[in-house]
């Protein structure tokens, strides 16, 4: 089977014009404590249980499972831009959004 992300990579570069820019954007929602780190995925009845993470969780897998891969590809993104000879200066940086209520950091 061929590597359809590597694919649409090569073909992003062919499409963009010369000094163009590549914005790849990956989401991953997930329920942050007030401290920013992630609840984990419990079963319910167990410490900081949360059934968003964990409805998330059960969906990421049966999209994964459907698509028959075993790892989410955008985590090899940064590596396959580089390796490219059509893309120069790669950098990734990861961005905090955040939904719902605000956050105070100290």
């Amino acid at each position: 089977m061929p590597n359809l992300a590597k694919i649409l990579l090569e073909d992003s570069a062919r499409a963009l014009i010369s000094g163009g820019l590549l914005l790849l954007v990956h989401c991953v929602p997930v329920i942050l404590k007030n401290d920013l780190s992630a609840y984990p995925v419990t079963d319910e009845g167990q410490p900081e249980f949360t059934f968003y993470q964990k409805a998330f969780s059960r969906i990421s897998q049966a999209h994964f499972k459907r698509a028959r891969v075993k790892v989410e590809p955008s985590i090899f993104w940064h590596k396959w831009l580089e390796q490219s000879p059509s893309f120069k200066s790669v950098t990734t940086e990861e961005v905090l959004v955040p939904v719902g209520r605000n956050i105070k950091r100290e």
